[in-house]
């Protein structure tokens, strides 16, 4: 599991999107994100996936993970 700081999230819409674009990846088992905090927290499987591809999905999204 990791914490992100993520850095151009401005409201729950843009929070949906980081959703959808990282469970969109397999190995994710639960992601969350917070607009107001601009952090997303996301617990994975690290035999399917990891942080690098977490974190260039949400850039896919527009977002800058820090």
């Amino acid at each position: 599991e990791v914490n992100l700081k993520i850095e151009g999230m401005t409201c729950t819409d843009c929070e949906a999107s980081i959703k959808k674009g990282v469970k969109e990846l397999s190995g994710i088992d639960s992601v969350s994100a917070n607009y107001k905090d601009s952090t997303a927290f996301v617990r994975f499987d690290s035999a399917k996936t990891n942080l690098k591809a977490i974190s260039e999905a949400i850039a896919k999204r527009g977002y800058e993970v820090k």
